[in-house]
C-alpha cells in the first residue's frame, strides 16, 4: 500500500461538515411534500432490512423504531400495509411467490415469525436463540438462520415448523446466505476468534452443506472484521462478503489512504471452496467507510454495495472485475497498482474505471435488494427507500411518512457511523466498536499513552459510567476519550454538537443479557462460581454494580517498557462478549485470564481452585 500522506485541507473537512449539517437539516424536514401534495404522517421509522421480488409490486422493508414490516409500493413510494411485530425486527426474508415472509425478532429470547403477506398477519411463531438473524430460504422447504450471539447456525423445516439441526459457527455470525445453485449456506462471522498473539486474526467465511456439516472455513485477510451481508453469483460461481479490513498492526499516527482502515470485498470461489481475493472499495484519497449490504443483479452484471458511513450506493461492473483478477494472476500489467494477485488487498486503484459511486440522498443505507433494473436501498436515519437505476443511476425516494427531527441519542448513533466526519472518510466510530459499539478484537496502538504498546479495543458499553478511560486509565473519563478520538482517530475538528451527541448515544447503550444465563437467571454453575468470586474477595476490585472500583492496580500481565504497568479495572458487565481478555488481547478465553496469565496469583488467588471451581467461576462471569 502507498502510505505517503496526501494533502486534505481545511476547506475538505468543512464541506464535509457542511453536507452532513445539510443532511441532518433535509432529515429533519423529513423529506416533506411541497404545498401541492398532502402531509405525511409524522413518524420515526428506522428501516433496516429490504426484500421483494422480480414479480411483487411492492417491497417489505423492517423498522426497527416502530417494531413492524411496512409494504411499500415499488413506484410511487406509498405504505399499502403495515404489520407490527412483538419484539424488534432483525432480519427478514420473502419466498419467491411473495406469499410467505420469514422474519426474525427479538434479543435474548428470539424468535421466528412467519407471516401470511396477502393477509396480512402472522400465523405462526417458534422459539429460538439470542438474537436470531439473517434468515434465507433453500427452495426446497427449508429455512436457515444464526443465533448471533449463541454462535449457531440453524436449520428449520418449514412443513413441519421444527428445528431440525444446529451446529456451532464462528464467533458472532451475522451473514448467512444460502447458495442454490450448490446446496450449501455460506456464513460471515462479524468477529474474529481466539487469542491475538496469531500471526494472522481476522474474521472467517464459513461454509456448510445443507445438512450443517462443516465443508471448510476460509479466513480472510489478515485484521478483517465486521463481515456484513454475503451475496452469490447467479451462476452459482461465487460468493462476496463485505467487511472491514483494518491494517492494526501500524500505529495510528495518521489516516491517509487508509492508513488504519479500508474497506473491502472479498470473493469466493465457491467451486473450488477457496478465497479467490479482497479488493478494497475506497479510493485513493477517499474512503467507503462501512460496507453494509451486497447483492447481485440477476443478469450477473454488477454488484451492489451499500457504505454505511458514506452514506453511498457502489456499483461494479463484476465482469471487468473478474477479468482483472483473472489478468493479475497470470502477471498481466493493468492500469491499477497490483502486479500479483497477493498485491490486490492493497490496492486503492483497483476498481478505477469499473467503480461507480452514487451518493445516496439520505442518511445510514443499510441493506439493499436489487432487482433487473434498480436497487433499493433501506435508509436506516432519514426513514425511507432509495430507488436507484442501474444503468443511469438515477435516484428516487420512496417516502411514506415525514421523519421527525432526531433526538440527540438519534444523532448520536448517527455520528458514530458517519465517516462523513473523518478525514477523507476512511472510517468512523464503529470501524473500530462494529456491533453497538463494543469491541473489533483487534489491538491498537492509539498512541494515547506512548507508542510501541498496543493495546485491545475496549467496548465502550458504560464507559462514561466507569471513569477513567482507556486500559492505563490515561483519560479522566470517556468524554474525554471521545473528543480525543475525534481528533486522533477521525483526524478532524467538530463543533461541540457532535460530541455532546455522540455521548448521549453511549451513555444510552444498554447491556445485553448474556446467552449463559438460564431463563434469565445464572444457572447452578454460575450460582457456584459466584460464591467462588465472593470468598476470593473479587469483588474489592470488581465491586459495586458495575463490578469495578474504577482504580487501576498492576496484576502481572504488563510486558516489556510495561511490566509494572496498572491497568484500568474494567466492568464485568458483558464480558461475554468482549474477547480476547486482558490489555494485550492474549487470552483468548476468560479461563485462561485465571490459569495461563495469573499463575502468581497477581490477579485473584485462583492458583489452589480446582478445574471445575474455575470453570464455575468462569461460568459466572460470563453471565453478567
Amino acid at each position: 500500500m502507498n502510505t505517503q500522506p496526501m494533502n486534505n485541507s481545511n476547506e475538505r473537512k468543512m464541506q464535509n461538515i457542511l453536507q452532513r449539517g445539510l443532511i441532518l437539516v433535509f432529515c429533519a424536514i423529513a423529506f416533506s411534500c411541497t404545498s401541492k401534495k398532502p402531509q405525511l404522517e409524522k413518524i420515526l421509522v428506522k428501516p433496516n432490512q429490504v426484500v421483494s421480488t422480480q414479480q411483487l409490486s411492492f417491497l417489505l422493508t423492517t423498522d426497527q423504531a416502530g417494531n413492524c414490516i411496512w409494504g411499500i409500493d415499488k413506484n410511487s413510494g406509498k405504505s399499502t400495509f403495515k404489520i407490527d411485530l412483538p419484539a424488534i425486527p432483525q432480519g427478514l426474508v420473502i419466498d419467491q411467490t411473495g406469499t410467505k415472509a420469514y422474519v426474525t425478532t427479538g434479543d435474548y429470547n428470539g424468535k421466528l415469525l412467519e407471516i401470511d403477506v396477502p393477509n396480512r398477519k402472522i400465523t405462526r411463531e417458534i422459539k429460538l436463540g439470542h438474537t436470531p438473524v439473517s434468515p434465507c430460504l433453500d427452495g426446497k422447504g427449508n429455512l436457515y438462520l444464526a443465533n448471533r450471539f449463541n454462535n449457531e447456525l440453524v436449520k428449520i423445516n418449514l412443513s413441519n415448523w421444527n428445528i431440525v439441526a444446529s451446529t456451532s459457527t464462528g464467533r458472532e455470525p451475522i451473514a448467512v446466505e444460502f447458495d442454490t445453485k450448490n446446496q450449501q449456506i455460506i456464513v460471515g462471522q462479524l468477529l474474529p476468534d481466539g487469542a491475538l498473539n496469531q500471526k494472522h486474526y481476522a474474521s472467517s467465511v464459513s461454509i456448510f452443506d445443507n445438512e450443517l456439516k462443516l465443508k471448510t472455513d476460509l479466513l480472510l485477510p489478515d485484521g478483517s472484521n465486521a463481515v456484513k451481508d454475503i451475496c452469490t453469483s447467479p451462476d452459482g460461481k461465487y460468493a462476496y462478503a463485505t467487511h472491514v479490513l483494518a491494517r492494526y498492526w501500524l500505529p495510528t499516527n495518521q489516516i491517509d489512504r487508509g492508513w488504519i482502515n479500508t474497506n473491502a470485498i472479498s470473493i469466493i470461489d465457491l467451486k473450488k471452496q477457496t478465497l479467490l481475493n479482497t479488493v478494497l472499495l475506497d479510493e485513493l484519497d477517499k474512503g467507503t467507510a462501512l460496507p453494509w449490504g451486497i447483492n447481485c443483479t440477476p443478469d450477473g452484471k454488477h454488484l451492489t454495495i451499500t457504505a454505511n458511513g458514506t452514506h453511498e450506493l457502489i456499483l461494479i461492473d463484476r465482469t471487468q472485475l473478474h477479468q482483472r483478477l483473472t489478468d493479475v494472476s497470470n502477471g498481466k500489467a493493468g492500469t491499477y497498482y497490483a502486479k500479483s494477485s497477493k498485491e490486490v488487498p492493497n490496492d486503492l486503484s483497483f476498481l478505477q474505471g469499473i467503480r461507480k459511486r452514487i451518493a445516496l440522498n439520505g442518511l445510514s443505507p443499510k441493506s439493499c435488494w436489487t432487482d433487473a433494473t434498480h436497487s433499493y436501498t433501506a435508509m436506516y436515519f432519514s426513514g425511507n427507500i432509495i430507488k436507484t437505476s442501474i444503468d443511469q443511476a438515477k435516484q428516487t425516494r420512496l417516502n411514506w411518512h415525514q421523519q421527525p427531527v432526531l433526538s440527540e441519542i438519534d444523532k448520536g448513533e448517527l455520528y458514530f457511523s458517519d465517516a462523513s466526519i473523518c478525514k477523507q472518510n476512511w472510517q468512523a466510530c464503529a470501524s473500530c466498536h462494529p456491533g453497538e459499539a463494543r469491541v473489533d478484537g483487534l489491538n491498537w496502538d492509539n498512541l494515547n499513552d506512548g507508542i510501541g504498546n498496543p493495546k485491545n479495543t475496549k467496548s465502550l458499553l458504560l464507559a462514561h459510567q466507569t471513569p477513567p478511560s482507556m486500559a492505563t486509565g490515561i483519560r479522566a473519563n470517556a468524554e474525554a476519550g471521545v473528543r480525543a478520538g475525534i481528533d486522533h482517530i477521525l483526524f478532524t475538528q467538530l463543533p461541540d454538537s457532535i460530541a455532546n451527541a455522540l455521548d448521549s448515544y453511549l451513555i444510552s447503550l444498554k447491556p445485553a443479557k448474556s446467552p449463559y444465563l438460564e431463563n434469565g437467571k445464572l444457572s447452578a454453575k454460575a450460582q457456584k462460581g459466584k460464591v467462588i468470586f465472593e470468598q476470593l474477595r473479587c469483588a474489592h476490585c470488581h465491586s459495586s454494580d458495575l463490578y469495578t472500583d474504577l482504580k487501576q492496580h498492576n496484576i502481572g500481565t504488563g510486558e516489556g517498557r510495561e511490566k509494572n504497568t496498572k491497568f484500568d479495572t474494567p466492568t464485568l458487565i458483558e464480558t461475554w462478549r468482549t474477547a480476547p481478555y486482558l490489555h494485550h488481547g492474549k487470552a483468548a478465553t476468560i479461563k485462561e485470564v485465571f490459569t495461563k496469565f495469573n499463575t502468581k496469583d497477581l490477579h485473584g488467588k485462583t492458583k489452589s481452585l480446582s478445574a471445575q471451581q474455575i470453570d464455575q467461576l468462569t461460568e459466572y462471569i460470563l453471565s453478567l
